[in-house]
């Protein structure tokens, strides 16, 4: 399957920035009990971050597969490469957040409150050392911020990932849709499979961060090959009720399938399937009619651009708003007011976290990032010169 010309897509910033913002206020609907609030119910079905993250995934799939195909070189340069890029991409902000994180629990220490919720007052609470601190460093652990597990997941897919896309890019329509089946075959059998070699570690996390979500990825691949002008016309046409029937699947799919009688991997492959159909439109050039009014304002681009240290920095900084809460407001009175005080830590939090992520992305995730490009073409050009003197030596003798 040929993809599309490869080139940045200004639509992929702001709906990487929408996917952030509604795993943020997710969070902060989920640190008070409600004791049964229609409305807070409401609420977390309408901030369904569960959805964002399927999202992010299909969208990295879509991101990543059209930035390799602009590599040159052969296969393990073009692999090596991309490794590079990930890693300068996604420790340097690990690095900070968790700096930032282990300065604050070395300062201030566990603040379980009687009117937070049991997945509030359940972080934190075991002391900081400094084994548990390296692995969270490390990303092998993500205790000390919860929503690194999605970055496990991105490093570990990272490791095979140029493979996916030569499979990808080389099969045809029937091959890439038996591997996509393939690989939700996998993702259905993850928990099975794990069961065969429990005290493997390595294994274990391949079966836990790969096979469930692998096919994410690869569905994310495909897209820019299905988004035909032809297919792009017949969206067009019926625009509205296209995004508005993908957008309820995307965030009703994990309530609805069980209700039904299917298992919550089925509801996640719906979910998957549905994050892909929102996102088809976009996976070409020629998609520039879809959402630009909303897409190129400037407030939503600039969410897009520091979505990444705002995902990692929202947690935290919600942790602190809430626990500043809980000090100043005492005893069961956040209980009785959950919707409006959830929505000011939301205001609150969301707010605080969008200026250190500006900070973040001018100052540690552009430097690093262009470190990153810098060392891989290094690399690169060594590597040709290596070739080359190869080569000049071979046809000498």
């Amino acid at each position: 399957m040929k993809s599309t010309k490869s080139q940045f897509i200004a639509e992929f910033e702001p709906i990487r920035g929408f996917a952030a913002l509604t795993v943020a206020l997710m969070h902060s609907f989920f640190v008070l009990d409600p004791l049964g609030s229609t409305a807070m119910s409401g609420a977390k079905v309408v901030f369904n971050g569960f959805a964002a993250v399927t999202l992010f995934f299909v969208l990295s799939g879509v991101v990543l597969g059209l930035a390799l195909d602009r590599y040159s070189g052969s296969f393990a340069a073009r692999w090596r490469q991309f490794l590079i890029l990930r890693v300068f991409r996604i420790y340097p902000m690990i690095v900070v957040v968790t700096a930032a994180i282990c300065l604050y629990l070395l300062v201030h220490g566990p603040a379980p409150h009687p009117g937070a919720t049991e997945w509030f007052n359940r972080y934190y609470q075991e002391p900081l050392s400094w084994y548990r601190a390296l692995q969270n460093f490390l990303l092998i652990n993500v205790s000390l911020n919860p929503v690194g597990w999605t970055l496990m997941v991105e490093m570990g897919i990272a490791v095979i990932f140029p493979l996916l896309h030569r499979v990808a890019r080389r099969g045809g329509l029937l091959t890439n849709l038996g591997m996509l089946l393939a690989l939700i075959v996998l993702a259905f059998l993850a928990d099975e499979l794990r069961a065969l070699a429990p005290g493997n570690r390595l294994y274990v996390q391949f079966c836990e961060l790969i096979l469930p979500h692998a096919y994410k990825f690869y569905l994310g691949l495909l897209l820019p090959g299905l988004a035909t002008q032809r297919v792009l016309d017949r969206i067009g046409s019926h625009a509205t009720s296209y995004f508005a029937a993908v957008v309820v699947v995307l965030i009703g799919a994990r309530t609805a399938v069980p209700m039904l009688g299917g298992s919550a991997t089925l509801a996640i492959v719906f979910e998957t399937l549905a994050a892909g159909t929102l996102l088809l439109p976009f996976c070409t050039w020629n998609s520039r009619g879809f959402g630009a009014r909303l897409f190129h304002s400037s407030a939503i681009r600039w969410l897009g651009r520091i979505s990444y240290s705002f995902y990692l920095w929202h947690f935290i900084v919600l942790y602190v708003t809430a626990t500043v809460l809980f000090e100043y407001w005492p005893g069961p009175v956040p209980g009785t007011h959950p919707v409006a005080l959830s929505a000011l830590l939301a205001s609150v939090s969301i707010a605080i976290a969008g200026v250190a992520s500006e900070l973040s992305y001018r100052y540690i995730e552009l430097r690093y990032m262009d470190m990153g490009r810098k060392l891989s073409r290094a690399l690169a050009a060594q590597a040709i010169s290596s070739s080359f003197d190869q080569r000049g030596k071979s046809e000498s003798r």
